[in-house]
């Protein structure tokens, strides 16, 4: 697979930095593709838009498929022992013993290291794997809770303001509840589905 197909560019100027406050007036890239025609729309259009391209008779054979999975505070910023700081960004809330995650900065990380809280010192994650990277909760928390209080929103490389825990601790719980799917239910990404985000 080329990546390089996958890359485009666009005015930075659209892309939103925070959620509109009505989130159904979000943009909606609408593709016929028996016309290859394009349209902007918006996303409170949807239903109407399904019901005008598929007849009432055909209308309940249409199956519409969403990503209904809430996304969890994955990103926990910590310390190294050294005093120099890191990032574990877990992939699965599911597990204490060996919690699939990315680690920053890889390259100075070594398994047993112990990783603490930024925020108070406490010991957190131990390193138990390089390859794949691992980490072992030694918090004394269920990883949820733990994720819960310390943990950061994953937000996307391509919203450039800082994090909200260090910019403003308000944004935190704007980001919690914002960077969600409108339709989002049961916690279980560590990430937003961009196209539905």
């Amino acid at each position: 697979m080329n990546r390089i197909k996958f890359k485009f560019d666009f005015p930075e100027h659209l892309v939103a930095q925070v959620p509109l406050p009505e989130r159904d007036y979000a943009r909606l890239l609408c593709w016929d593709a028996h016309l290859n025609v394009k349209q902007d729309r918006n996303f409170s259009e949807l239903p109407a838009l399904l019901r005008e391209r598929f007849p009432r008779s055909k209308f309940e054979s249409v199956l519409l498929i969403l990503n209904d999975s809430r996304v969890y505070p994955a990103r926990m910023r910590v310390v190294r022992k050294s005093g120099g700081s890191a990032e574990v960004f877990v992939l699965s809330a599911r597990c204490d013993e060996r919690i699939p995650c990315l680690l920053r900065p890889q390259k100075k990380l070594r398994v047993g290291e112990v990783l603490l809280s930024d925020a108070d010192g406490s010991p957190v994650f131990e390193i138990t794997s390089m390859n794949p990277p691992e980490v072992k909760n030694i918090s004394g928390l269920v990883l949820s809770e733990l994720l819960a209080s310390r943990g950061e929103m994953p937000l996307p490389p391509y919203i450039e303001r800082a994090p909200s825990k260090l910019s403003d601790p308000s944004l935190g719980a704007f980001d919690k509840m914002r960077y969600q799917t409108v339709y989002a239910r049961e916690s279980g990404s560590c990430a937003a589905p961009t196209a539905g985000l």
